[in-house]
């Protein structure tokens, strides 16, 4: 039984992401910091930006997700970071795009930092080409 005052460690709190980013974004939620941000260096060509805060990451994974069926991610390779509060995660994910039947994959890379027992910070890597394919009109 995990004792709920215990705070999770930079690895728990990455597997927790997984498990719940997907398919519970409340829940997910309570894994960040008030302040937390997320960073996608190769944002700009699907129209993303740096988000800050907690609100505008859950919206952004609620929007995400929404046109997806059967959304799920490839088992995590999890890198923990000497400085005990950092890791990275490079993965896969998977699903159909509702609208138009089309496969959405993609590989990512996630860059975590954490602190007091709260996911900080996210910077992710990806493949915006496969975000436009799947996504995209026409193609």
């Amino acid at each position: 039984m995990r004792d709920e005052n215990r705070q999770l460690n930079v690895e728990e709190l990455v597997r927790a992401h997984f498990d719940y980013s997907a398919g519970n974004p409340g829940k997910w939620a309570e894994l960040l910091a008030d302040d937390a941000s997320w960073e996608f260096p190769y944002g700009d060509a699907v129209g993303l930006k740096t988000l800050e805060g907690k609100p505008a990451m859950v919206n952004l994974v609620s929007t995400f997700m929404e046109p997806l069926s059967s959304y799920a991610y490839g088992e995590p390779s999890i890198h923990l970071l000497p400085d005990g509060s950092s890791a990275v995660a490079e993965f896969s994910g998977q699903g159909i795009v509702t609208a138009n039947g089309r496969t959405y994959a993609n590989k990512y890379v996630l860059f975590v930092e954490t602190a007091g027992g709260k996911i900080t910070k996210l910077r992710e890597y990806f493949n915006p080409a496969a975000i436009k394919a799947a996504f995209g009109e026409g193609a």
